[in-house]
């Protein structure tokens, strides 16, 4: 495994998904039909850790020529940002403004990505989270609180 990059990734990612899946052991599982609180996060740190696998038996392909470490901090800023600012905006503002605005501050993340853009996804995300969570599972925080 010459890559420094992959893994690293991937040992992030299996770390992250056996702290999900221990956690969520502290929570009722429930069965498929009727989940419990702990059911979706320990699927998702069994998923986590499926993935840190696979991306390991990637890396181990073989070395790239080379291929130095770099790190991106543009991302590592901005996209826990745009979840602090979805944290701090739902419960004043509701699902949509909060959903909008989270999404456009992680589109900054990306250098290549135009105002124009981002205001497109951060649109259709808004939409498709409001169909999804209000309308589909009727969930009771609102969409828009003024």
């Amino acid at each position: 495994m010459e890559n420094k990059r992959d893994l690293i990734a991937g040992v992030l990612v299996i770390v992250v998904g056996l702290y999900v899946a221990v956690e969520s052991s502290s929570y009722s599982l429930g069965t498929a039909r009727s989940m419990g609180p702990g059911y979706f996060p320990l699927g998702l740190g069994i998923v986590l850790i499926f993935l840190g696998v696979c991306i390991l038996l990637v890396d181990a392909r073989g070395p790239d020529e080379g291929e130095e470490l770099k790190i991106s901090w543009r991302p590592m800023i901005i996209l826990p940002v745009s979840v602090l600012v979805f944290a701090a905006l739902i419960q004043r503002f509701g699902l949509g403004p909060s959903i909008f605005l989270a999404v456009f501050t992680s589109t900054f993340a990306d250098k290549k990505i135009s105002i124009r853009t981002a205001l497109i996804i951060s649109t259709v995300m808004m939409v498709v989270t409001i169909l999804i969570f209000i309308v589909g599972l009727d969930m009771q925080t609102g969409a828009f609180k003024w």
